[in-house]
């Protein structure tokens, strides 16, 4: 049972974590699209 709540918590932290790196990857692609658009507009 104590192995099995270990699991839990370890597949909970992969999935928050792997959420966080998606969330962090999106973030640097706007920004570097914003970027891009602002050294345009010069």
């Amino acid at each position: 049972m104590y192995d099995f709540i270990d699991l839990t918590k370890l597949t909970i932290f992969i999935n928050s974590f792997m959420a966080v790196v998606i969330v962090f990857f999106a973030v640097i692609k706007q920004v570097t699209v914003a970027l891009d658009i602002f050294k345009n507009m010069d």
